[in-house]
């Protein structure tokens, strides 16, 4: 081809496929300079976008959207020589039920997977977690500082948190089998409830902090690999 400028679609959606000397041509840089650093984030971002699709995550390109490989059809792939040898010894109709049965499995856990991310991600909205994160008090809060711990330890730090507010949860309820003895179950019940609702928005804080944490690990331990 005499250009690397590529078009697929009809007059009415166009898809422009452009290599990185094409964008850096469309573009009015005032110096030389301006454009090797412009090429350099393209490039960058091109190879982290790479990485983070080969290890089955979304990545999020801009003016695109959210990009993720088919996990279905990876576990077809991941099940191919299996399905080889599986495939001599039974008939078509067999191995077919076979590959529908990867299939769901694949399917169900995405959907899972999917719908466990949308409920969090709905919660913390409506909690408004992002506003009053910062505010609750911390037992240790060096254990969760960046600058003096590494970003894994900071990750199990909010990993042993949480489970030991778990464990505090389930302490939380024990009180109530006192009203077997003593009676006055409105008062133990009260009481529990409100232990319980304070272990749950430590939870919560801990679940939600952890995922940008892993993310942000993630992003630079791909950049000190590179």
């Amino acid at each position: 081809m005499a250009s690397s400028l590529v078009e697929y679609g009809d007059s009415e959606y166009p898809i422009v496929v452009s290599e990185v000397n094409d964008v850096l041509d469309s573009i009015e840089f005032n110096s030389f300079e301006e454009r090797c650093l412009c090429e350099a984030i393209i490039t960058e971002m091109d190879k982290a976008i790479a990485d983070t699709i080969s290890d089955e995550k979304v990545a999020n390109i801009p003016f695109i959207g959210c990009v993720r490989r088919n996990p279905i059809r990876k576990a077809i792939n991941d099940n191919k020589e299996k399905l080889k040898v599986i495939r001599k010894g039974i008939t078509k109709e067999q191995y077919k039920d076979h590959v529908r049965c990867i299939l769901n499995d694949a399917r169900e856990k995405v959907e899972k997977e999917d719908a466990r991310k949308r409920f969090e991600k709905t919660l913390y909205t409506i909690l408004c977690v992002k506003k009053w994160k910062n505010k609750m008090p911390t037992y240790d809060p060096s254990a969760f500082n960046i600058y003096k711990h590494s970003l894994e330890e900071v990750i199990g730090a909010t990993c042993q948190a949480e489970i030991v507010h778990e464990l505090m949860l389930i302490e939380s309820l024990l009180p109530l089998l006192l009203i077997i003895p003593f009676g006055e179950p409105i008062v133990f019940i009260i009481t529990t409830l409100i232990c319980v609702l304070i272990e749950c928005v430590f939870i919560v804080m801990q679940r939600y902090n952890r995922p940008r944490l892993v993310k942000i690990y993630n992003m630079k331990k791909q950049i000190n690999n590179k």
